[in-house]
C-alpha cells in the first residue's frame, strides 16, 4: 500500500549514512511484507544514478521484493504449558505480523517467547520446533520448559518483625509455588505502596531470588525495605485564591493535617479540586521539613467568575427574539452556581432564576434549583405561567449524567379581549411532574465542531395521586451526532440529529402545555414556528394543536472553507401526529443553504430554507438570522 511504501521510503539517506540506511529499508519492508502475510519475503535496495555519465547527480532507488509463500495465522498455540499462561504467552503475539515472525521463526520473536516464559518461572525455556496447520490459520510452537523452581521461603528484612509479617501478607506468593518474576516485581510494588500509603513517601523495596538449602530447584525471597521518613501533613495552603473561600477550597481537597502523607492522596486532592471547575490549573507544591511535616501549596489559577451570554433570533416571517443570560459561576466563593435568563420576543416573554449547588453528598452529586415566569399570547389567549423546579444530577461518568426531578407549574389562561366581559375566560391549572434523564455529552467543541456525540433521553410522568389537574407520561428522546467525511486539510462535517416524542395521557385530553410542537428554525426550518401537525379553531382563528408523537429528523454538510467561515447544506424532516399510535414516516422536508461565520460575538447563523411541502399559509422561502448551531 502507499502508506507502507511511504514508511520504507522515509528511511532513505543519501552520502555517508546511505549504506545503513538501505540496510535498514530492507528491514522495514520484510516487516511490511510480513505484516500482509508473507513468511519469508524477500528484498533488495539498489541504487542507480539517473544520468549515466553523472554518478554524482540525481539518483533512482529501486527497491525490488518479492512475497514467496503466504499465510494467515489467526491463533498461535503453545505446547506443555498449563492454559493460564498459555492464555498469557498468546496475547504477546495479538498481531498479525508478530504471529508471522514468530511462524518465520525469527530470533526476536523467539527471544519474545523465551522472555516471557522466564518471567513465568521457566529460566531455561526455549522455543525448539513450530508447525503450521495445512489452511495456515494456527501455529503450534512447540516448548522445551526445563526445570521450574519452586518459592521455600518468603522474607521481608529492614523493619520490625510486626511490620515485616504484616507486609509479607502483600506479596503475592506463598512456599510452594513457581519463582515467577512478574508476581515478585508486582509484590514489591504492593508493598512499597503499602508503606507510602502510610507516610513513608521515599520508601524503597529490592527483591532478591537466592537459592535455598532446601534443593536445587529451591528459591528463597527477600524483600530488603529501606522505609526512610514517616511522613506526615503539616500544613495546607492555597495560593492564588481569588473568588473562592479558602474553607471550601479545603474541604473539597480533603487533606487533613496531621494524616499521614501520600502521594497517591495528594494527587487526588488535586484531582477534586479540579473537578469543581472553578480552575484553570490546579498545582501542589511539596516542602519536607526534616522532623517529618509535609506544607502542600496549591497553587490555582481560578477560571473567569461571570459570563454574559446572549442570543438574537431573527426570521423573514416573524419578528426578532431576544436573550440574555448573566451567570456567576462561584456565588459566595463555594462554586455555586447563580443565574438569570430573561427572553423576549413578539407575544412571548420569559424571565428564568437558577442556582445549582455541587458536591451535594459527593463530588459527583448536585442540587440545581430553578423559577420560571412567562407570558405567552396566541390566537387571542394570554397564558401566565409560574413554575418551580428541583433537580438532582449525579455523575455516572465522566461524560454520562443522570437526572432526576421534580417540577410544579401553575397556568392561567385568559382571553386578551374577553368576548363577553361580564363572564371572561379565566383557566388555571396546576400540573406537578416528576422525572428522571439521561444525559451523554461527548461533543469536542461547541462552535463549528466536527465530531462528537450528545444524547438525551427524558421521562416524567404526572398523576391526580401527586396533586396534577391532568395525568399523563411523557417521553422525549435525542441524538446529536457529528463525524468528518472525506479527507483533505478542510474536510466536510456530516451533523445529524434525530428527535423522538410519545406521550401517553391518563385522560381524554392531553394537556396542551406538555403536547410535542415542531416547526421552525430549531426543529425544521422553512415553516412556521411550532406550525406542524394538526391545528385546532378557537372562534374565528386556528393555531396548532400540537400532539402525542413527534418525530425530526436534521441533516447538515458543513463545510469549513476558511478558519472562521463554514458553508452549509441542509435537509430538515418531522411532523406531529395528534396520537402516537399515529406516528410513522409522512414527514415533511425542506432543504436549504446556510453559513456560518465564527465574530468576536459568538457564532452567526445565517439559513435560507424552502419548504418541500409547503401549506397554503407557508411562504416559499424563510430567512432566519441568529447565533449558534441549531442543533
Amino acid at each position: 500500500s502507499a502508506a507502507l511504501r511511504r514508511t520504507v521510503a522515509d528511511l532513505y539517506r543519501t552520502d555517508y549514512y546511505e549504506a545503513a540506511a538501505i540496510e535498514e529499508m530492507k528491514a522495514e519492508a520484510r516487516r511490511a511484507l510480513r505484516s500482509l502475510g508473507f513468511l519469508d519475503p524477500g528484498v533488495e535496495v539498489r541504487v542507480e544514478p539517473l544520468d549515466p555519465e553523472r554518478p554524482e547527480g540525481d539518483r533512482a532507488v529501486i527497491v525490488s521484493m518479492t512475497g514467496g509463500e503466504r499465510i494467515d495465522p489467526e491463533r498461535v498455540r503453545f505446547t506443555s504449558l498449563p492454559p493460564e499462561e498459555a492464555a498469557l504467552l498468546e496475547t504477546r503475539f495479538a498481531l498479525p505480523v508478530r504471529r508471522i515472525e514468530l511462524a518465520a521463526g525469527l530470533a526476536d520473536a523467539d527471544r519474545r517467547v523465551e522472555e516471557t516464559l522466564r518471567s513465568l518461572g521457566y529460566p531455561e525455556a526455549r522455543v525448539v520446533g513450530r508447525r503450521l496447520s495445512a489452511d495456515g490459520s494456527e501455529l503450534e510452537v512447540e516448548l522445551a520448559l526445563g526445570d521450574r523452581p519452586r518459592v521455600a521461603s518468603i522474607e521481608v528484612t529492614g523493619v520490625e518483625p510486626e511490620e515485616a509479617r504484616r507486609l509479607a501478607s502483600r506479596v503475592e506468593l506463598a512456599p510452594g509455588d513457581p519463582v515467577r518474576s512478574d508476581r515478585v516485581a508486582v509484590s514489591a510494588l504492593a508493598i512499597r505502596d503499602e508503606l507510602r500509603s502510610r507516610g513513608f513517601s521515599d520508601a524503597r523495596v529490592a527483591p532478591r531470588v537466592e537459592s535455598a538449602a532446601a534443593g536445587e530447584d529451591a528459591r528463597d525471597l527477600h524483600f530488603e525495605v529501606e522505609p526512610g521518613v514517616s511522613y506526615f501533613v503539616g500544613e495546607v495552603t492555597f495560593s492564588g485564591l481569588r473568588s473562592t473561600r479558602r474553607g471550601f477550597a479545603a474541604r473539597v481537597a480533603d487533606l487533613d493535617e496531621e494524616r499521614d502523607y501520600s502521594r497517591q492522596d495528594l494527587l487526588e486532592a488535586r484531582r477534586r479540586l479540579a473537578r469543581t471547575g472553578l480552575f484553570e490549573s490546579v498545582t501542589p507544591e511539596v516542602d519536607r521539613a526534616p522532623g517529618g511535616a509535609v506544607r502542600v501549596d496549591f497553587g490555582v489559577r481560578e477560571r473567569r467568575r461571570f459570563e454574559l451570554a446572549y442570543g438574537l433570533r431573527w426570521d423573514s416571517e416573524d419578528d426578532t427574539a431576544v436573550l440574555v443570560e448573566v451567570i456567576d459561576r462561584n456565588s459566595l466563593g463555594r462554586a455555586w452556581t447563580l443565574g438569570l435568563r430573561a427572553q423576549w420576543a413578539q407575544d412571548d416573554e420569559s424571565v428564568r432564576i437558577f442556582t445549582g449547588l455541587p458536591r451535594l453528598f459527593d463530588a459527583r452529586s448536585s442540587l440545581g434549583l430553578f423559577g420560571a415566569v412567562r407570558e405567552e399570547i396566541e390566537a387571542g389567549l394570554i397564558t401566565t405561567s409560574i413554575q418551580a423546579t428541583v433537580q438532582l444530577g449525579y455523575e455516572l461518568g465522566r461524560r454520562l449524567t443522570a437526572r432526576l426531578y421534580g417540577r410544579l407549574t401553575d397556568n392561567r389562561v385568559t382571553e386578551e379581549e374577553p368576548a363577553d366581559p361580564r363572564n371572561p375566560f379565566d383557566r388555571r391549572v396546576t400540573l406537578p411532574v416528576i422525572g428522571t434523564q439521561l444525559l451523554y455529552d461527548a461533543r469536542r467543541g461547541r462552535s463549528l465542531a466536527e465530531r462528537g456525540l450528545l444524547a438525551t433521553a427524558d421521562l416524567s410522568v404526572s398523576d391526580a395521586a401527586i396533586g396534577s389537574d391532568f395525568g399523563f407520561a411523557r417521553f422525549f428522546g435525542q441524538a446529536s451526532y457529528l463525524r468528518r467525511v472525506g479527507g483533505g486539510s478542510r474536510p466536510l462535517t456530516w451533523a445529524q440529529s434525530f428527535r423522538l416524542g410519545l406521550a401517553r395521557p391518563f385522560d381524554p385530553e392531553m394537556i396542551r402545555q406538555e403536547r410535542f410542537f415542531a416547526g421552525g428554525e430549531y426543529s425544521v426550518r422553512g415553516y412556521a414556528k411550532e406550525s406542524l401537525g394538526p391545528r385546532e379553531r378557537l372562534g374565528l382563528a386556528t393555531r396548532p394543536a400540537g400532539g402525542q408523537s413527534l418525530l425530526i429528523l436534521n441533516q447538515e454538510l458543513r463545510y469549513r472553507f476558511a478558519e472562521s467561515f463554514a458553508a452549509v447544506l441542509f435537509v430538515d424532516g418531522g411532523n406531529v401526529w395528534a396520537d402516537r399510535s399515529d406516528l410513522g414516516l409522512d414527514l415533511v422536508w425542506s432543504t436549504g443553504l446556510g453559513l456560518r461565520a465564527l465574530t468576536p460575538l459568538g457564532l452567526l447563523r445565517l439559513d435560507l430554507a424552502h419548504a418541500l411541502d409547503r401549506r397554503p399559509f407557508d411562504p416559499e422561502y424563510k430567512l432566519y438570522l441568529g447565533f449558534g448551531n441549531t442543533f
